[in-house]
């Protein structure tokens, strides 16, 4: 049990992360500017289980991570920006870019766009009502007329 409370502590302390320090001891300003990453957004519930150290199952829809090709784990806010990962389980584990910053003294990722890559192409995701033509960015009914919106990704043009 103990092993078990120091594995997830120290699964924690690296994937949220704990503030820089310099060579003074005084904590370094993380980077807040907004920033380019790609990678795969992951359920760190998911990730957790495989570490040995299961998170509590009501736990487990609200922990999701940008994880980079070098291994990186970012949890994501969950806001506006990042709620299409939270309300669509098949934007998992695909390829994106995601423009967003970090929240100050924290590895915790506030997203302000998404593009996914489709064979090799950046692509922009969103849900659409081809009835009311209303396009939104995360999976709901249509603010107008109520029918469920439909997942669409076009060419991105930034």
């Amino acid at each position: 049990m103990k092993l078990k409370i120091i594995v997830v502590s120290a699964v924690l302390l690296s994937v949220i992360g704990i503030p820089r320090w310099n060579q003074m001891g005084i904590a370094a300003e993380p980077a807040t500017e907004r920033q380019l990453l790609s990678g795969k957004v992951v359920s760190l519930a998911e990730v957790f289980e495989r570490l040995d150290a299961p998170m509590d199952k009501d736990a487990a829809p609200y922990w999701l991570a940008l994880e980079t090709k070098e291994g990186r784990r970012y949890p994501l806010l969950k806001d506006a920006g990042a709620r299409m990962f939270f309300k669509d389980k098949s934007l998992l584990n695909q390829t994106v870019e995601i423009t967003g910053r970090f929240l100050k003294g924290t590895e915790v990722l506030q997203v302000f766009s998404v593009r996914t890559i489709r064979a090799g192409k950046r692509m922009e995701p969103y849900y659409w009502c081809d009835i009311c033509k209303i396009k939104r960015f995360e999976p709901n009914l249509c603010d107008c007329c109520r029918a469920p919106l439909e997942f669409r990704e076009d060419p991105a043009t930034k």
